[in-house]
């Protein structure tokens, strides 16, 4: 089950990701930024099957600053 605000969404598309893990991988990127609105993103993307993208690819990279 998701929740967007106060709004539970049933999630009924079981397991709706591209056949390239499109799905899966943008969620994955978006999970490293700790920010409401990003996490709202992630729960509306959740909420929508990507079965029918094909030849999608993530190539994402994530930057961070050293400390020490």
């Amino acid at each position: 089950m998701l929740v967007h605000g106060q709004v539970a969404v049933r999630h009924i598309l079981g397991d709706a990701d591209s056949q390239t893990y499109f799905r899966r991988d943008l969620l994955e990127y978006l999970s490293v930024y700790k920010s409401q609105s990003v996490t709202q993103w992630s729960d509306i993307i959740k909420a929508h099957d990507f079965s029918k993208i094909k030849y999608v690819h993530c190539i994402l990279i994530v930057f961070h600053r050293a400390i020490g």
